[in-house]
């Protein structure tokens, strides 16, 4: 994007819920744990509800370190964010994302969870 003639890089979130495929895109100037905090509460703010599960690819912001297999370490800042909205968080394979080419920032499972658990 231009502004002025300066030249700016923007970053989009995307989320996608699985089943019914309605997806939500945001841009943000930056990409950082600002990003991924708003991005969750203006889509959940937008559903009117919390899913139960998200699905996510090995984004720097989430995971501190990937480990063999599926062991993540995750970062304590969004373990904070899954927690305060009572969702589990799942993690891509490093290797399936690079076989199938499938990188996608976030897929919301289709089971939501109630607000008032």
């Amino acid at each position: 994007m231009v502004v002025g003639g300066i030249y700016h890089r923007l970053q989009v979130s995307h989320m996608k819920l699985c089943a019914s495929r309605i997806f939500w895109l945001m841009v943000y100037p930056s990409q950082g744990h600002e990003m991924l905090f708003d991005a969750h509460m203006r889509v959940f703010t937008a559903l009117g509800d919390v899913t139960r599960r998200g699905i996510y690819d090995n984004m720097k912001t989430a995971v501190d370190k990937v480990k063999k297999g599926k062991g993540r370490i995750v970062d304590a800042r969004f373990a904070v964010l899954c927690a305060h909205y009572l969702f589990k968080s799942r993690f891509l394979c490093s290797l399936l994302c690079q076989l199938t080419n499938y990188n996608f920032k976030l897929c919301w499972s289709s089971y939501f969870a109630r607000a008032d658990r």
